[in-house]
């Protein structure tokens, strides 16, 4: 997970749970995550996909959400840029809970969008210049699923 979260293409917003805007280092992050998992109480469901060499190609996690009622939840889906359509097949084998469930989405991410799209969800609204990525902000979408 560490080398395809420092991939500088593709999603800028990578994940909401681990606050990963762009290219950048999970190791550390990467043995608290595990710890989480292995407790049981912070993740819904995670899983990674494998490119045909063995290297991890995508991430998605489902993720309890304390901000806002303990039942809603946050998925953060992030698959590298030359496997685009492992997005789907991601999504597909996500344990997703029958809750309120909301992925957030740099408008740049059409790969992403369509495929939460043909996963039942829908863009519920944009927040405007959300995230800084240089000098420029970027917006980004909340897609949801009921």
């Amino acid at each position: 997970m560490n080398a395809l979260t420092r991939v500088v293409d593709g999603d800028y917003l990578r994940s909401v749970d681990w606050g990963i805007h762009g290219p950048a280092n999970f190791e550390g992050g990467f043995l608290d995550y595990k710890h989480a998992l292995e407790e049981g109480d912070t993740y819904h469901d995670a899983k990674l996909i494998e490119s045909n060499a063995g290297a991890v190609v995508g991430v998605g996690m489902v993720t309890w959400d304390g901000r806002w009622c303990p039942a809603s939840g946050v998925l953060d889906l992030f698959v590298h840029p030359n496997f685009c359509e492992s997005g789907s097949v991601l999504l597909s084998e996500l344990n997703l809970p029958n809750t309120n469930e909301q992925c957030y989405v740099d408008k740049e991410s059409e790969g992403k969008a369509k495929a939460l799209e043909a996963a039942g969800f829908r863009c519920e609204t944009t927040l405007k210049n959300q995230i800084k990525r240089g000098d420029l902000g970027t917006d980004v979408l909340i897609f949801a699923r009921d």
